[in-house]
C-alpha cells in the first residue's frame, strides 16, 4: 500500500512539472511572435487615402518622415510635430494601434 501511495505522488508530481512547463513554453512563444513583426520601408504618399484620413484625426498637423508597412498591412509611421517625433502605430484601415 505505501508503494502504491508512493508511486501515485510520484506520477502526480511528474505531471505537475510537466504542465508547468508546457504553460512557460507557450508565453515565450506568444511573447516572441509579437515582437517579429517585419516593416517594409515605403513612399510616405503611398499611405492609403482612408488610412490618412483617420490618421489624422488623431495626428493632425503632424509630418509623417517616414512610413513603413507589415506584411499583414499595418503601418509604422514616424511623425513629427514642433520638433517633437514620435512612431505610430495604425492598422491598414487606420486605426489606431499604439504609439512609442
Amino acid at each position: 500500500m505505501k508503494k502504491l501511495l508512493f508511486i501515485s505522488a510520484l506520477v502526480l508530481g511528474f505531471a505537475a512539472t510537466a504542465n508547468a512547463q508546457t504553460e512557460k513554453t507557450t508565453t515565450k512563444t506568444t511573447m516572441e511572435t509579437s515582437t517579429t513583426k517585419q516593416y517594409k520601408t515605403i513612399d510616405r504618399n503611398t499611405v492609403s487615402p482612408t488610412a490618412l484620413e483617420k490618421i489624422g484625426t488623431k495626428y493632425g498637423g503632424y509630418s509623417i518622415l517616414e512610413a513603413f508597412q507589415a506584411p499583414d498591412g499595418e503601418y509604422k509611421l514616424i511623425v513629427s510635430k514642433d520638433n517633437k517625433k514620435s512612431t505610430a502605430y495604425f492598422t491598414s484601415a487606420g486605426e489606431f494601434l499604439k504609439e512609442e
